[in-house]
């Protein structure tokens, strides 16, 4: 199989409607093993561990901004940058409606986020034997967008922003699973997964069942991890 284009462009695919369509025609997708190297899989023998999401069904939730700051309200929508957009769910309470309904906890705080180099095995759960095998062990940079950390939960996610208001439904998710390897140690603390998702000016944030790692390692593709168990929808263009 030739593939046009720079190797790079290949390794770290977000959205499955991104991976090369030579490798889609073929049920095929590929999937970064660290340091430069990638594994090309078939769907056939191991399903695809990319988000299908559906978001008719989300929570609306409303936000509230703080007396005397309407110019940050303003600044916050202006910036359409990732970051800042996760920041503006901060800045107007959202966080804390956020584990208040999913772990009952109004005390939250920003945790770490950011580039890690980690090292961890990767399993996929196999069609034939429906049980989980080492493909290979990671070793390399993951990107953490956000965390939250409460008393008893960690509250990680990756963080997309469509200003055009369409995409990012088919996310990949091993950029919510590599990072959780960073978290491997608090196993008494509850971790939670997460997806912020902006489209134009509304948020959704989607959240997933707790994260339980195999044997020290993630299994990529398991179907019963990528359900959500909560939507919420925030929009930015009015207010509660």
């Amino acid at each position: 199989m030739k593939l046009s284009g720079p190797t790079p462009g290949y390794l770290s695919i977000d959205f499955y409607s991104r991976q090369p369509k030579e490798l889609r025609d073929r049920n095929c997708y590929v999937i970064r093993t660290g340091k430069g190297n990638f594994v090309i899989f078939d769907e056939n023998r191991f399903e695809k561990p990319y988000l299908d999401l559906d978001l008719s069904g989300a929570e609306e939730l409303d936000y509230e901004i703080p007396e005397n700051f309407e110019h940050l309200d303003d600044a916050f929508k202006e910036n359409l940058i990732e970051n800042s957009s996760i920041e503006h769910l901060w800045f107007t309470g959202v966080f804390r409606q956020i584990t208040d309904r999913v772990s009952s906890e109004s005390e939250c705080h920003i945790g770490p986020r950011g580039n890690k180099t980690s090292v961890f095995d990767v399993y996929f759960r196999d069609k034939k034997t429906q049980e989980p095998v080492r493909i290979f062990t990671y070793e390399g940079m993951e990107d953490l967008d956000y965390s939250i950390f409460t008393e008893k939960c960690i509250y990680f996610f990756e963080g997309k922003n469509f200003p055009g208001g369409r995409g990012g439904l088919d996310l990949g998710w091993h950029k919510i699973a590599f990072p959780a390897s960073r978290f491997r140690k608090y196993s008494d603390r509850r971790l939670i997964p997460a997806y912020f998702l902006k489209l134009g000016m509304v948020v959704y944030f989607v959240v997933f069942p707790d994260f339980h790692f195999y044997r020290g390692g993630v299994v990529l593709n398991d179907e019963r991890g990528v359900r959500p168990e909560h939507v919420f929808k925030i929009d930015l263009g009015r207010r509660g």
